[in-house]
């Protein structure tokens, strides 16, 4: 009960911020940020956090995407940047000493439609690589699909490979936040239905291990997230 006698859902300082602006806030932060921040009630560090049902698919015909089944927008129209996940950083180091699988390296090239706030995840490679096949993989995406800028967080293997591969690189910073914190950004974007993965598995078959692996984590640090690695940097970039 409420000392002060506001019924649950009542704004606190609606002068301020009354219920509709509290809704608007709501829908666009998404229901982890929203319980979290705004209701200090945190969801669990356990369980799954996303639903298979959130992600959405587009068709690539020629150079254009199809969004829900009809024409929306010219491949040219997007800025295009890729996102490493390079094996070997500190967190996999310790996850390893704990007795955890090794993680595999991840380049995921992303095309972002700033008009509508939506990511596009047009292509993924992934393996359990040494250094070498790591930079070759990498050269080899990079020619292939041109970016606008390469990413990789800017620790050990990351920082080496972006070192090997000059040009228009850019460091990644986990800022010093756990993977749940820095993931949320991904999360809100996923829930609010701005991500876009390939409808076609003929042609993208990595799209079931991705969502296999997205739909599976609980956010432990221990929990493999190797595509969500690159999925949660391309969402706040």
């Amino acid at each position: 009960d409420d000392i002060l006698g506001r019924k649950p859902g009542q704004a606190l300082w609606p002068e301020r911020y009354d219920e509709a602006a509290l809704a608007t806030s709501r829908r666009s932060v998404g229901e982890y940020v929203w319980q979290a921040l705004y209701q200090q009630n945190p969801l669990g560090a356990e369980g799954q956090k996303i639903k298979r049902e959130w992600f959405k698919y587009y068709e690539l015909r020629g150079n254009h995407y199809w969004l829900d089944g009809k024409p929306s927008f010219h491949e040219s129209t997007c800025q295009r940047f890729i996102v490493a996940d390079c094996a070997a950083s500190s967190e996999d180091v310790e996850k390893e000493r704990r007795g955890r699988p090794p993680s595999r390296s991840v380049l995921s090239v992303f095309d972002y439609y700033r008009p509508r706030n939506l990511l596009l995840w047009r292509h993924c490679e992934y393996g359990f690589w040494d250094f070498g096949q790591l930079l070759a993989n990498a050269r080899k995406v990079r020619d292939e699909f041109k970016p606008a800028w390469f990413g990789a967080e800017d620790e050990k293997t990351g920082r080496a490979l972006l070192s090997m591969l000059g040009g228009r690189i850019k460091p990644l910073s986990h800022e010093g936040k756990d993977k749940l914190t820095r993931f949320a950004p991904a999360l809100n974007e996923l829930e609010q239905g701005r991500v876009f993965l390939p409808r076609n598995i003929g042609e993208s078959p990595w799209r079931l291990d991705a969502e296999n692996e997205l739909t599976a984590w609980d956010g432990h640090k221990d929990t493999p997230f190797d595509f969500g690695d690159t999925l949660g940097y391309a969402a706040k970039h």
